[in-house]
C-alpha cells in the first residue's frame, strides 16, 4: 500500500487532500481490490502446496488437486467413504407412478459420473428449468408439470401476492414483489410444498437461470445418506443458494455457495 501510495504521488503523512482527490480515490480503488486478492493468492498458495502433496501420495487427482487449490474444494473420496447400492428410484414427474426407467437411468448416470446423463439431468423434461427474466407466474407454470396433478393450486389476489394450497393442506400466502430475487421465492416454494416436496437446484448449468430438480423431500433425505458426495457435487439446496446469493459480489467472488 505504501509503494503504491508512493508511486501516485501522494503524501506517506496527514495532509490536505486539494488537488489529489481523484489520486487519493484511485489508492482507494487498489488497496480495496489489492487486499482480498492477496489473501486469496495466499490461501491458493497454501492449498496448492498440500495438494501437491496430496498429489505425489497419490492421495488426489490432478483435477481434485486444481479444484483444492482454487476452490477448496474437497476431493469426492473424503465426501463419500464407500460405495453404495443405488437408492430406490424416484418417481416419474407429472405422474401417479414414482418409478421412471428414465429418470432412473439419468440418476444412475450422476451417480456414476456419466457425461452424458450430467448433461441432460438439468434440461426442462427433467428439472423445472428458470430464466433469470422469469416471475412468479412463469415459475409456477414451469413447477406444475412436475408435481402430481391437482396437488398445487394457485391464485392471485393482488399484483404481487399469490394464494397458493399443496395438497390437502390450508392455502397459505406467497409475495413475490418486483424486486424480490428468485432464490428467496424458492425457499418460499419449498415451504409452501413441504414436507411433501422440495427443490433443489441443479448446479451443473450455468447461465442466466437455474435448474431445478423437484422430488419428495423423504426421497432427497434417502439420496443425501446413500449418496452424499453426489449430492454435494451435483445439487445445492434453495436455502444455500439464497444464503450465497444475499452476500456481495466481492464475498461471492471469493467464496463457494
Amino acid at each position: 500500500m505504501a509503494k503504491s501510495r508512493s508511486a501516485l504521488g501522494l503524501p506517506m503523512g496527514n495532509a490536505s487532500l486539494e488537488g489529489i482527490r481523484l489520486k487519493f480515490l484511485a489508492w482507494l480503488t487498489i488497496c480495496l481490490f489489492s487486499i482480498p486478492l492477496a489473501f486469496y493468492l495466499s490461501r491458493v498458495f497454501l492449498y496448492g502446496a498440500l495438494a501437491l502433496l496430496m498429489v505425489s501420495a497419490r492421495k488426489f487427482t490432478s483435477d481434485e488437486a486444481k479444484q483444492f487449490a482454487l476452490y477448496g474444494s474437497y476431493p469426492s473420496a473424503w465426501l463419500e467413504s464407500h460405495a453404495r447400492q443405488p437408492i430406490e428410484p424416484m418417481r416419474a414427474v407429472g405422474s401417479d407412478d414414482w418409478r421412471d426407467d428414465k429418470n432412473e437411468t439419468l440418476i444412475s448416470g450422476l451417480i456414476s459420473d456419466n457425461e452424458e446423463a450430467v448433461a441432460a439431468f438439468g434440461e426442462s423434461d427433467n428439472c423445472v428449468v428458470v430464466d433469470w427474466r422469469d416471475g412468479a407466474e412463469e415459475i409456477f407454470e414451469s413447477l406444475t408439470p412436475f408435481l402430481p396433478q391437482g396437488y398445487l393450486q394457485v391464485e392471485k389476489p393482488g399484483t404481487s401476492k399469490w394464494t397458493i394450497r399443496a395438497g390437502d393442506r390450508p392455502p397459505r400466502n406467497v409475495e413475490f414483489p418486483q424486486n424480490t430475487k428468485q432464490e428467496e421465492f424458492f425457499v418460499a416454494l419449498n415451504e409452501v410444498l413441504a414436507p411433501d416436496f422440495e427443490l433443489w437446484q441443479y448446479t451443473p448449468v450455468h447461465g442466466d437461470g437455474y435448474s431445478l430438480f423437484v422430488a419428495p423431500t423423504a426421497w432427497w433425505q434417502s439420496f443425501a445418506d446413500e449418496h452424499p458426495r453426489v449430492l454435494a457435487k451435483y445439487f445445492l439446496s434453495a436455502t444455500r443458494l439464497a444464503a450465497y446469493q444475499r452476500k456481495s459480489y466481492l464475498a461471492r467472488l471469493l467464496s463457494k455457495p
